[in-house]
């Protein structure tokens, strides 16, 4: 039976969705629905929030000053954007936010649009309540009559999926509310002919310890979990909140991608000022290789080396020529990591020479292998082998009956493994090249070796069968979708059943769009939708069915790939390991300069991703 207060967190969550881009009212707008007053199951009872304009307080929400967060996390860095304005209609509360111009603000931004993020969640307190419907055999039913919604987050996967109720509860206060009762709300007077004594001490002994089993249950599978995955920080704040076990397994699913992006990040990086990364120079380190007797040359690279042995000595690996320190590898001169494509000059499609030399080596590696401008991801500088925890079932709802026990069923989890491959490759220059001091010629150089890597990583990830040392690729990747072509050139419907394959698996989300080689490409400029339409399967902008399409010629002939590009991890060990050889090609004035890089792929789920070739 309810008391005249009610007791309940000092601040609750509520899921809520983002609404297509163009819905906004400025094009720079989004738009998100965030609350509504449908009945949600609470574990203190089912609460309605009331939507009437005495009963929200929308002055913060709707003052232009209200944060668009990450995962609730009130700090300056996981704020990245503002809610501009709100508004409530027909039972529903709908807000427009304003990213922000940060680099992580862009990136989570492009994320909701391309459709991979589209959860919000809504933090909010409740100061006062009515009940309005007394259940003796499942919970009470509480309207909100005056609450205040002060922030809407961003989230992967709300805290409470099955009923759009976010329970997790990091702060763990919980405050006493003054409960309203309405009249035909009260409890009935209990007939003289219907006596009840409710129940013994001994049923209540009964309750009370399968209550406490219970709870020790979920107590013990949190802390398995955390044991499992190294993370028992997260225990206290779970348990308290009251978080299920399935639930904190997601959480932990979710942060164990964040944490270890961090920890490789601060493990490989010595430390290199801005000035010291653009002043890494790989004509000197190649020089100094070649010509080891010369002690001009060994001078000059005094600093590369520094940095070389320092990388060295932080990986535990010692270098056969010169170690790229991971600083150099993948932050440009402004300390950031930048996301470059080759489909627009302003995404980097038209860098120069001058240019070059300020950027990082990854990033120009990244514009050669068209599955990284496609959307893969990136690891970079691990250390050892590396595991990623991976969601491969959910929970299950079953139907049941009255008074029937529902069946137990629970998330299950797995590991992506990750395991070093290297990758050797090489190109040769003058010697007469390499002693050059020009700008130019750095970056040439930066250039050329990118190229050799990134052409291999490209075909790799898609080809690549993992026999003998090599890793496996898409196309050898068991549990991804096939088709097939009947011809040389793929018709309009054959090129549809390839998206058909990865949505039947409910995973057309994300980055995606096509790969194929410039033969196809080719192909589908020629080949009709269907007869009589003067409707191409290449359409302008470089899209195929509204797709973006990346060509490579390291696609192999009659096959093409579509797929989430997202799902597919790129990770590279350590930096660019450089040697030189000076003899195999003495007699020709020709330096050979050796490139050894670690690499591996995984695919996140085999599903995202359909292979087509003609048999």
């Amino acid at each position: 039976m309810p008391t005249d207060d009610l007791k309940l967190p000092e601040r609750l969550f509520r899921q809520g969705a983002f609404v297509r881009a163009d819905e906004g009212a400025q094009e720079d707008l989004l738009e998100l629905s965030f609350s509504s007053d449908a009945p949600v199951r609470q574990w203190w009872g089912v609460e309605i929030l009331g939507h009437e304009s005495d009963e929200i307080d929308l002055a913060f929400m709707g003052s232009g000053r209200a944060p668009l967060l990450i995962d609730h996390r009130a700090s300056v860095d996981s704020q990245v954007g503002v809610i501009e304005r709100v508004q409530i209609s027909a039972g529903k509360g709908r807000a427009w936010v304003r990213f922000g111009k940060s680099a992580r603000a862009l990136e989570i931004r492009q994320r909701v649009l391309d459709g991979e993020l589209t959860n919000v969640s809504v933090g909010y307190r409740i100061h006062k309540a009515r009940l309005e419907e007394e259940n003796d055999s499942d919970l009470d039913v509480y309207r909100v009559t005056r609450w205040t919604p002060h922030e809407i987050s961003i989230v992967p996967v709300p805290a409470d999926p099955s009923v759009g109720v976010g329970r997790a509860q990091s702060e763990g206060n919980v405050v006493s509310i003054a409960l309203e009762r309405k009249a035909d709300a009260m409890p009935k007077p209990i007939e003289a002919e219907t006596p009840h004594s409710g129940p013994t001490e001994e049923e209540l002994a009964k309750i009370r310890g399968a209550a406490a089993e219970k709870e020790a249950v979920r107590i013990r599978e949190i802390e398995a979990t955390a044991a499992e995955w190294n993370c028992r920080d997260l225990v206290k704040d779970a348990v308290r909140s009251g978080m299920g076990a399935d639930e904190f397994s997601t959480k932990v699913l979710l942060q164990m991608g964040e944490r270890g992006q961090e920890k490789i990040s601060a493990a490989a990086d010595i430390g290199m000022s801005r000035k010291e990364r653009k002043q890494f120079s790989f004509v000197r380190a190649l020089n100094a290789l070649a010509y080891p007797s010369n002690a001009n040359f060994r001078e000059a690279a005094k600093f590369e080396f520094e940095c070389s042995d320092e990388a060295a000595k932080k990986r535990g690996k010692e270098a056969t020529g010169i170690l790229v320190p991971a600083d150099v590898m993948r932050a440009d001169v402004t300390g950031q990591t930048r996301n470059l494509a080759t489909t627009s000059v302003a995404a980097g499609g038209a860098l120069v020479s001058e240019n070059l030399l300020a950027s990082s080596f990854v990033e120009l590696m990244r514009k050669r292998a068209v599955v990284m401008g496609m959307g893969a991801r990136m690891l970079h500088d691990l250390e050892g082998n590396f595991k990623i925890p991976r969601m491969v079932g959910g929970a299950t709802a079953y139907w049941v009956g009255e008074s029937e026990d529902v069946t137990k069923s629970a998330a299950a989890f797995d590991q992506i493994d990750l395991t070093p491959h290297t990758l050797g490759a090489f190109t040769d220059y003058s010697r007469r090249l390499l002693i050059q001091s020009s700008l130019d010629v750095e970056a040439m150089v930066r250039d050329d070796l990118a190229k050799v890597i990134g052409l291999e990583v490209s075909r790799a990830a898609l080809h690549s069968n993992g026999s003998d040392d090599t890793p496996k690729g898409i196309a050898a990747t068991t549990g991804i979708n096939a088709t097939g072509f009947a011809a040389n050139d793929p018709t309009f419907a054959e090129v549809v059943a390839m998206e058909t394959a990865v949505s039947t698996d409910d995973a057309d989300i994300g980055a995606l769009g096509y790969i194929v080689n410039a033969k196809m490409r080719g192909s589908m400029k020629t080949t009709v939708k269907a007869a009589g339409t003067a409707q191409f399967i290449w359409e302008q902008g470089n899209t195929v069915n509204g797709y973006n399409t990346g060509v490579s010629n390291q696609v192999l002939d009659q096959n093409a790939f579509f797929g989430n590009w997202a799902d597919l991890l790129i990770a590279l060990w350590t930096g660019v390991d450089l040697t030189v050889d000076p003899f195999t090609k003495s007699t020709s004035g020709t330096v050979r300069v050796v490139a050894m890089q670690d690499v591996d792929f995984a695919v996140r789920h085999p599903q995202s991703f359909c292979h087509a070739f003609t048999a």
